[in-house]
C-alpha cells in the first residue's frame, strides 16, 4: 500500500512539474507585433501606472496586472529604472506569444572606453543582441530568460544613437514624433543623466504621466517636466518607443527607422517660436483637442504640488527601507562611493541622492512657474486662463500654501515616535535633508533633533556632505570616493559648485515677482 502511495505522489509531483514547465514556457505563435498588440500593451502599462501599487513586485502581482493568471506566486519581480521597460515588454511578449529581442552588448563611441557607459559623452553602438526565437533544443523558460535579461540590460541600453544602425544591430528604441500617436502609454522616457521612466498616460490637456522604478525596488510616479533634460539624438534622450520586431525564417528582425511611421527627430530639431520653452511646446503638441488653448495657472501649480507630494511620500518609503536594513545603526563606510548618483551595493539600494535631486528640481520648477505665470497673466497672455491680473499674486500664494500644507509626510524618529511634516517644512529643509543611507532618520529629513543617535564621526560625515547637498541636479560625472578627512577639505572649485543654495522659497519668489 505504501508503495502505491509513493507512486501516486511521484506521479502528482511529475504532473505538477510538467504543468509548471508548460506555464513558464515562452512559445512564439505570432511572427510580429501588430497594431492590436501595441494597443493592448499600452492598456497593460496604463493599468499598472494608474494603480496604487508601490513596488515592481507588488504591481506585477496586483489586480492591475490583468495578465497575471498562471504566474509563479513564488517569483519576486525586480527592476530598477533602466530594467523596468524591458521587464514590462518581455512579460507582455511572453503572455501573448510574441517575438522578443533586446540589446545584449553595446560599445561606447568615445576615444577611450574608460567612462561608465551609462554616462558616456557620445552614446553607444549595438554590438550584439539576444533573440528569443526558439532556436534552443528545448523549450525556452520565461523565468530563466527574464533573470538573464535583468542581469544584462541597464540605462546604458537606452544610450544609443537614435538616427540609425546596421539592420541586424538596431538599438531597442527609436525616437518618436511629439504627438499623441507617438507618445502614449508604453512609450519610454530617457534622461541623459541616466534615468529612465515609462509613460502610462497622456492626459487630455497634454500632461505626460510616467512611472519609474528604483534600486530599492520601489515604483514612483511623476509628470514630465524639466527634470528630464533635453539633449541630442546621439545619446538617445527623450521619448522613445520599442522597435517593432518581425520573426522571419527563424530570425528576429528589428525594423529600421525608415519604415516606422512614427519615427521622428522633432525632439532634437524642433524650432520653438514665441516665448514658450520646450516643455510647454511638448504640452501644447499633446493637447487632445486643438480648441483647448488655455490653462489655468493656479490649477497648474496645484497639479505640480500633487506630483511633489507623491515624490515626498515615495521618499518616506525609501528612507524607511534604509532604516529597516539597519544602515543608520552601522558605522559609516570609510569612503563615499565613487559617485553618489551612480553607486553600487547598499548605497545604490538605499541612498536618495537622485530622488533628492529631482525633488529640488520640482521645487525649483514650482518657484519658476509661479513667477512665470504671474508675469504672463499680468501681460494678458492668451494662453493663461485667469482674468483678474491684479489678484493673481494673492490668489496664487493662498492656493500654493493651502496645497503644500495639505500634503502630510509621516516618518518615525530614532525613538520610533511619529513625526509629521508638510511640504512647506520639506521646502525649508531641502538642503539639510541627507541622501546618505547611513545617517540617522532625523538627518535624512533635515532635522537636528536630539533623538538622532549618530556619533561624532557620522555627524562630521553629515556636515561634510553639505557642500554637495547645495546642488540642485544630478552629477553622475563627479569623481568622488573621499575619506572623511578628504571630504572636509573639498572646495567649491573642485566641483564647480555654487557658493550657496538657490533660494527655492516659492512665497518669497511670488512676493518679489513683477
Amino acid at each position: 500500500m505504501r508503495y502505491f502511495k509513493i507512486q501516486i505522489l511521484s506521479a502528482i509531483l511529475a504532473f505538477h512539474a510538467t504543468s509548471l514547465a508548460q506555464v513558464s514556457e515562452w512559445s512564439i505563435k505570432k511572427d510580429h507585433w501588430d497594431i492590436n498588440d501595441e494597443a493592448q500593451y499600452s492598456r497593460f502599462v496604463q493599468s499598472i501606472g494608474l494603480s496604487a501599487c508601490g513596488s515592481v513586485d507588488e504591481c506585477m502581482k496586483s489586480a492591475a496586472n490583468f495578465l497575471k493568471e498562471g504566474d509563479r506566486p513564488d517569483y519576486t519581480w525586480k527592476a530598477d529604472c533602466g530594467k523596468l521597460p524591458y521587464v514590462l515588454r518581455a512579460y507582455f511578449s511572453w503572455k501573448n506569444h510574441l517575438p522578443f529581442s533586446y540589446v545584449a552588448q553595446t560599445q561606447v563611441i568615445e576615444p577611450t572606453a574608460t567612462k561608465d557607459e551609462r554616462y558616456s559623452d557620445f552614446g553607444s553602438t549595438v554590438v550584439s543582441r539576444n533573440d528569443l526565437n526558439q532556436k534552443s533544443p528545448g523549450p525556452v523558460d520565461f523565468y530563466q530568460e527574464i533573470d538573464r535579461l535583468i542581469n544584462t540590460v541597464s540605462s546604458a541600453s537606452m544610450r544609443t544613437n537614435g538616427v540609425g544602425a546596421a539592420v541586424n544591430l538596431q538599438p531597442d528604441f527609436y525616437p518618436v514624433a511629439i504627438s499623441r500617436a507617438g507618445i502614449k502609454p508604453g512609450t519610454n522616457l530617457y534622461d541623459p543623466d541616466g534615468h529612465v521612466a515609462v509613460v502610462y498616460e497622456v492626459t487630455p490637456d497634454g500632461r505626460v504621466l510616467f512611472m519609474d522604478a528604483h534600486p530599492d525596488q520601489s515604483l514612483s510616479r511623476g509628470t514630465y517636466s524639466n527634470k528630464f533634460a533635453r539633449s541630442s539624438s546621439g545619446i538617445g534622450s527623450g521619448f522613445k518607443n520599442f522597435r517593432p520586431l518581425w520573426l522571419s525564417n527563424g530570425k528576429i528582425l528589428a525594423l529600421p527607422n525608415e519604415v516606422l511611421t512614427d519615427f521622428s527627430l522633432d525632439q532634437y530639431n524642433s524650432k520653438i517660436s514665441g516665448d514658450i520653452n520646450y516643455y510647454e511646446y511638448v504640452r501644447r503638441q499633446l493637447f487632445s483637442n486643438e480648441k483647448i488653448l488655455q490653462i489655468n495657472p493656479i490649477s497648474e501649480l496645484k497639479e505640480m504640488i500633487k506630483s511633489i507630494c507623491v515624490d515626498a511620500n515615495n521618499r518616506v518609503q525609501a528612507v524607511n527601507l534604509a532604516q529597516k536594513a539597519g544602515l543608520a545603526f552601522q558605522l559609516h563606510p570609510d569612503r563615499l562611493p565613487l559617485n553618489i548618483f551612480a553607486a553600487t551595493g547598499d548605497w545604490e539600494n538605499y541612498a536618495t541622492a537622485s530622488r533628492d535631486a529631482r525633488l529640488k528640481m520640482s521645487y525649483l520648477e514650482l518657484r519658476d512657474k509661479a513667477v512665470e505665470y504671474i508675469s504672463r497673466v499680468k501681460n494678458h497672455d492668451s494662453f493663461m486662463d485667469y482674468a483678474n491680473s491684479k489678484a493673481i499674486k494673492r490668489d496664487m500664494k493662498k492656493s500654493i500654501e493651502k496645497s503644500l500644507r495639505a500634503c502630510t509626510i509621516n516618518y518615525k524618529d530614532s525613538n520610533e515616535r511619529d513625526k509629521y511634516i508638510d511640504l512647506v517644512d520639506v521646502m525649508d529643509n531641502l538642503y539639510k535633508m541627507s541622501y546618505d543611507p547611513f545617517d540617522c532618520v532625523e538627518h535624512r529629513w533635515g532635522s537636528n533633533s536630539t533623538s538622532c543617535r549618530d556619533d561624532n564621526a557620522k555627524v562630521s560625515w553629515y556636515q561634510g556632505q553639505q557642500i554637495f547637498r547645495f546642488e540642485i541636479g544630478r552629477h553622475p560625472e563627479w569623481k568622488m570616493g573621499q575619506t572623511l578627512e578628504q571630504l572636509l577639505t573639498v572646495k567649491i572649485s573642485d566641483y564647480k559648485l555654487r557658493p550657496g543654495p538657490i533660494d527655492l522659497d516659492v512665497f518669497r519668489a511670488i512676493d518679489d515677482a513683477n
